[in-house]
């Protein structure tokens, strides 16, 4: 299964750094399995696993039906992930394509940052300063665009994800609860 890793990360948008945040190893760990590194702890594989499946990817082994490979769990990828993730690439090919960019965690931090700067630029100096560290000029109106269209979509995905978290919470101190007191009344 860890075989798929990079396809997995390709398709969540991901970088290695992402991998060993969600997945709670780190980041020498995630590029000696993509390399092929043998003997992989179970615990570690079962984390990573884990963090995919989070971010709402399917790993599918290897059948009698078919190949190994990865996809998005429809019930767990709704639209607005997907469209999220596709303008994220939309953004990072425009860098990789037209500035000679590499596709890296430097890349993605610069994507993060120049998208909620625009949004919320809180004064243009600032916005200027981060355009002359990473060598960047003028950007075009339709890019600078999609980087605030960006930075709306993952503060919304965030506080989604956010509320359905809590919820999750409420509900299990709430089975959590009922069951200290289905045991109470078998006590008495």
């Amino acid at each position: 299964m860890l075989k798929l890793m990079r396809a997995a990360r390709a398709l969540a948008g991901w970088e290695q750094s992402d991998l060993a945040k969600a997945s709670g190893v780190s980041i020498a760990t995630v590029r000696k399995i993509e390399q092929g590194a043998v003997g992989t702890r179970t615990g570690t594989a079962a984390r990573i696993i884990a963090a995919f499946e989070r971010a709402g990817l399917q790993l599918i082994p290897e059948g009698p039906d078919g190949g190994a490979g990865v996809r998005w769990r429809e019930r767990e990828m709704n639209e607005e992930l997907r469209e999220f993730c596709a303008l994220e690439n939309k953004i990072k090919g425009w860098f990789i394509y037209n500035l000679g960019r590499e596709d890296n965690e430097e890349l993605h931090d610069m994507i993060k940052r120049l998208s909620f700067e625009l949004l919320d630029p809180g004064d243009q100096a600032s916005l200027e300063r981060l355009l002359a560290k990473w060598d960047l000029s003028k950007l075009p109106p339709p890019l600078v665009t999609d980087l605030e269209k960006l930075a709306r979509m993952e503060e919304y995905i965030a506080i989604e994800r956010w509320t359905e978290m809590e919820a999750q919470q409420r509900m299990a101190i709430k089975a959590s609860e009922e069951d200290d007191e289905h045991e109470d009344r078998e006590e008495d």
